[in-house]
């Protein structure tokens, strides 16, 4: 050894490294270490997710094809009933629903989808608020079909089916995921409650309908950790297009798990995952379901102190390395350890243990972090004066630009934007009453008109729907006056639009309807590994949708939301009405 114990300054290091090593275990509460416990385990999943799927689930994928042929969500309850029919004559093990159906709609259709839920095998869904800061609401009707769990997630407020359709259900499930502070879903209720009437997660729900052997410490569970153990591209997917076409074979879902959801991005049933940060909803069914079907696993016995123990050990061998000058040998020690932890965690998580994977390795960096600099300094005076003088040479911002990297404005992040929608009105009509060929070249011009005047006030075109376009402002590039932007360009659309209804006089004659709203979004690059688009999901996207319905109810051509009204030039707002009084 070449220091000596009794040196003062090294008995101070000494003393204060075991103090930190000691303390360490209380710090685990603190939301930096369970933000770096949930990056590492993140990556775990994202390793371990390379399992084939079983090939006796099968989703069945509402996606955008299918919606741009049989129209927008929701469809009428006949379609749905017609749609679940042909998937349940097929017999299929068991279905369920990524999908609830709170209000009743019409009678007819109201009773053909509660008697093909009586008589099939299909899991109804129903979705829990479990914020206890939000006021409670009950919208629709849950059933008690199961016996009440002691081990529960108690909810404030439900979104269940329609009575007639509840009541007449042999299987309720709910799909509600608990949401970690960083917006990711990692983990859903076993059991959720709500006036004590208990409620199993729809995968569990499922099994249970169909009497599957569940380990008693599935049970045991608040909440289960979703496996998240497959490639998304490894599913078997069917187009819900496919059924109603009658494009499949006869035999497909024959004694299957069939699973019905959504990747359509204009239903938002999409949600951030360790894997994937759009991943469709009724994956994380899927992914429960599949591991109904393992053979269970044993979990490792690990204890929750080998961490701690780990690190005042590890600690006290890198230090004594670094008081003894041989850095080398303590930097290497703290890698290895650091590797070696990780690959023992690796081997725990995959076994069913979480142990804390970045306790070892924040506290052996933090302790290089210390004692490198420390070294240096004492051993390097002269090297650091020169340093400092270097330091100061050289510009801030000249380093800041070396060093940085220009902003990627594909990334998703939330933003304050405008968005547009604008709408023939009566176009359905105008398309029955027309040859297809008119109603293309009709709403081919529209469209170019409706461009036209977006691009002009340098919107980003973001889709066409049909007869409708959407835009919007302030993304990707910043447009401090995008609620002006927006209402310019509608104000354009409508006297492009009375133009074009002047200058061809042999279509029918044009009205739109326009929705504005303004407010926060998340916008980027956003789809899955088999489609993506540049594109906004938020409420502001859907409050814009729904003010082109309520334009009509109101009369107007143009409405706008508070917000919009709010942040654009007053000299814009005259003869344009306001949903919301400001």
């Amino acid at each position: 050894m070449h220091f000596k114990l009794n040196n003062k300054t090294n008995i101070i290091i000494l003393t204060l490294i075991l103090l930190y090593c000691g303390s360490v275990y209380f710090l685990l509460k603190n939301d930096i270490f369970k933000q770096a416990d949930r990056l590492i385990l993140d990556k775990f999943t994202e390793l371990k997710a390379i399992n084939p799927a079983p090939q006796d689930i099968i989703i069945i994928d509402i996606d955008d094809q299918t919606l741009d042929t049989f129209g927008e969500w929701p469809w009428s309850r006949e379609l749905f009933a017609t749609f679940l029919e042909k998937i349940a004559a097929q017999n299929p093990k068991q279905i369920g629903l990524d999908i609830v159906f709170p209000n009743e709609k019409s009678a007819l259709g109201d009773s053909q989808l509660s008697q093909i839920i009586q008589t099939n095998h299909i899991c109804l869904a129903t979705a829990f608020d479990y914020n206890t800061e939000n006021k409670s609401k009950e919208i629709g009707q849950i059933k008690k079909l199961y016996p009440y769990s002691p081990i529960y997630i108690e909810a404030n407020g439900v979104i269940g089916n329609f009575e007639n359709l509840t009541q007449k259900s042999k299987c309720l499930g709910h799909i509600s995921p608990i949401i970690d502070s960083d917006g990711k879903i990692r983990r859903i209720p076993t059991w959720v409650n709500f006036h004590s009437i208990s409620t199993p997660n729809l995968a569990l729900a499922m099994a249970l309908s169909q009497k599957l052997i569940i380990p008693k410490s599935r049970f045991n569970k608040t909440t289960e950790t979703i496996p998240f153990n497959r490639e998304i591209s490894s599913w078997i997917v069917v187009p819900a297009q496919a059924i109603l076409y009658e494009q499949i074979p006869s035999h497909i879902f024959e004694n299957k798990w069939i699973l019905i959801g959504s990747s359509a991005l204009g239903l938002g049933d999409r949600v951030s995952t360790p894997i994937n940060p759009w991943l469709p909803g009724v994956i994380i069914h899927a992914e429960l379901l599949a591991n109904f079907l393992e053979p269970e696993k044993s979990e490792w016995n690990v204890s929750h102190y080998l961490p701690v123990a780990l690190t005042i050990t590890m600690g006290l061998i890198i230090l004594f390395s670094f008081l003894s000058n041989n850095s080398i040998s303590g930097i290497t020690i703290a890698l290895f350890s650091i590797a070696a932890w990780l690959y023992f965690s690796w081997l725990a998580w995959i076994n069913g243990t979480n142990i804390n994977p970045s306790l070892v390795p924040i506290n052996l960096i933090l302790l290089l972090a210390f004692l490198i600099p420390y070294q240096w300094f004492k051993a390097n005076q002269q090297n650091s004066l020169i340093t400092d003088l270097f330091k100061d040479y050289l510009a801030p911002n000249l380093v800041d630009k070396l060093i940085s990297n220009p902003e990627n404005s594909l990334t998703p992040q939330k933003r304050v934007i405008t968005v547009l929608f604008a709408d023939i009105e009566g176009f359905t009509a105008i398309s029955q009453n027309n040859s297809p060929q008119l109603t293309a070249d009709l709403a081919q011009k529209a469209l170019m008109v409706m461009t036209d005047c977006a691009q002009k006030y340098d919107a980003t075109i973001d889709k066409y729907i049909g007869d409708e376009l959407m835009a919007f402002w302030n993304a990707p590039f910043e447009q401090p006056n995008h609620a002006d932007l927006a209402i310019k360009t509608a104000l354009e659309i409508l006297q492009q639009i009375e133009v074009f209804n002047q200058n061809n006089p042999g279509f029918p004659t044009l009205k739109m309807r326009i929705g504005i709203s303004t407010g926060e979004v998340i916008v980027g690059n956003l789809g899955t590994p088999f489609r993506s688009s540049y594109t906004a999901i938020g409420y502001t996207v859907n409050k814009a949708h729904e003010l082109v319905d309520k334009s009509k109810l109101l009369n107007t051509q143009i409405l706008i939301c508070k917000n919009t009204y709010l942040q654009a030039s007053k000299p814009l707002l005259n003869n344009i009405i306001c949903h919301e009084q400001p």
